[in-house]
């Protein structure tokens, strides 16, 4: 006779010792790396050139790595 195995809730210890932390983390770099490039972009602050591409690019990479903690925790 094959039995099968049930999971409980509270049997399941999930990972997230720093998955938890990184996900807040990478998004608010995200958060200010766009906010960066947009007072440069959009509200034309001269002081802010140097740095609004390097801001953007940063922050769509790290949008990008940033739901890949996520993907981490649930499998």
């Amino acid at each position: 006779m094959h039995e099968t195995a049930f999971v409980f809730p509270n049997d399941v210890h999930p990972p997230w010792s720093i998955m938890i932390v990184l996900y807040p983390y990478i998004t608010g770099l995200v958060a200010g790396a766009f906010v960066v490039s947009a007072l440069y972009h959009v509200f034309h602050r001269e002081a802010l050139k140097p740095v609004a591409r390097l801001a953007l690019v940063t922050s769509l990479c790290f949008c990008a790595f940033a739901c890949t903690t996520l993907n981490v925790v649930s499998t």
